[in-house]
């Protein structure tokens, strides 16, 4: 399973309302004209665009919550007034404040994940809602896809049969293992050779037998990289420097430290890293976090006690990264702090240095909800229609 693949459910679906409003402090005698000077001589030397609060001399309509200068390469924006809206963002343009549009989840949930009626079930894999929850095919059922079967069970065989334990053999992949556990794979012809290993257990250095772009979840600091002729997990890589680690150009590459158990010595780059920050000042730029840097092993730690809880083995074997079926199965406490680590890891360049007003001009079913609400325990089902709509927001700006 790829990070990439994480990412677009996650997030990926991802992610993020982290938008505008990144205020600039206006003193006594300072002006619109004059915030509209000193940004464009920020643009003559950035293509970072600004983002800052409204000033106060500057005429807003009712429902506008940004408002895009073009000739200062500048949002000027403000929270929506009311709350029950939220404000929907394009990418230079001036946006308004409106009612969020709930996700439309009709014939999309899948066997072990919530339902209202049979209708919110996909047709082509469940056969009913039944108490809330999408059923699909039972034990020994005749199948065609792991999708069909029951939580618990993956097709195999054109049968609905039990995954195998963590420490058991039996697989060819990680939807063959229970959800907490991936496949190494030894033997690509004896499914009864292969090792079902708990997610997030394999140290630094020991062998595993799948490295996907240098990411495995079986590994415990997520890294991994070619020694000797066999994939290994590596040590707990970093950003080469103190985060957020300040870069100078959009779209550079980023490095990482390095591990000296190899030789020569093991790091990794990430092509075009370097993103503008959402500032005032229009010239701060940072570089993504590598999986070793603490917000991501934070957000890591999260992911993988979802994986080890009992309550991903409520999810399809195909199902168990998915945001619908996290949402669906664990209690929102716990939803939504892990939304909220992967929000952050992700638009981590993003978020630097940004001002509460911005913030909190999103919307409050965004990125702030996420931040200030993301230990509470009230259970309601708001936060997947957000995470939603924060996906969208962010992606229109960046």
């Amino acid at each position: 399973m790829s990070l990439n693949s994480m990412k677009k459910y996650f997030l990926l679906t991802f992610l993020i309302a982290l938008f505008q409003c990144f205020g600039i402090n206006l003193q006594i005698g300072n002006s619109y004209e004059w915030a509209l000077e000193k940004s464009s001589e920020i643009v003559e030397i950035t293509t970072c665009p600004i983002y800052t609060c409204k000033p106060e001399n500057v005429s807003f309509t009712e429902d506008t919550c940004v408002l895009w200068d073009e000739a200062s390469n500048s949002y000027f924006c403000r929270p929506c007034t009311d709350s029950s809206k939220m404000c929907t963002n394009s990418s230079k343009q001036n946006s308004t404040c409106s009612l969020p549009i709930p996700p439309d989840r009709t014939g999309q949930s899948y066997p072990g994940e919530k339902c209202y009626s049979s209708d919110d079930c996909d047709p082509t894999v469940t056969l009913s809602c039944t108490k809330g929850v999408c059923k699909g095919l039972s034990a020994n059922k005749a199948c065609s896809s792991m999708f069909s079967c029951n939580p618990g069970l993956i097709c195999n065989s054109n049968k609905c049969q039990p995954q195998t334990k963590v420490g058991s053999k039996g697989c060819f992949t990680d939807y063959d293992c229970e959800n907490g556990a991936g496949c190494n794979v030894t033997d690509n012809l004896n499914f009864n050779a292969n090792l079902c290993i708990k997610y997030g257990t394999v140290h630094p250095h020991e062998i595993i037998t799948s490295c996907s772009n240098n990411f495995s979840l079986l590994c415990e600091y997520a890294y991994c990289a070619e020694h000797n002729d066999v994939f290994v997990c590596t040590n707990q890589l970093k950003s080469a420097g103190s985060i957020p680690l300040a870069c100078t150009t959009k779209g550079a590459s980023c490095t990482s430290t390095s591990d000296d158990y190899f030789d020569p010595p093991f790091s990794i780059t990430n092509e075009n890293s370097c993103e503008c920050a959402f500032t005032a000042s229009g010239n701060e730029l940072y570089c993504n976090l590598f999986y070793g840097d603490d917000p991501y092993m934070t957000y890591f730690k999260k992911l993988l006690e979802w994986l080890h809880s009992s309550d991903v083995k409520k999810c399809n074997a195909g199902r168990r990264l998915d945001n619908w079926c996290i949402h669906s199965n664990w209690d929102k406490k716990n939803y939504d702090t892990l939304t909220y680590y992967q929000v952050n890891v992700n638009y981590y360049p993003f978020i630097q240095k940004t001002e509460s007003c911005v913030l909190n001009s999103l919307c409050e079913e965004g990125y702030w909800m996420y931040r200030e609400n993301y230990n509470k325990d009230d259970d309601n089902d708001d936060s997947s229609a957000a995470f939603l709509a924060l996906s969208i927001l962010i992606s229109e700006l960046v």
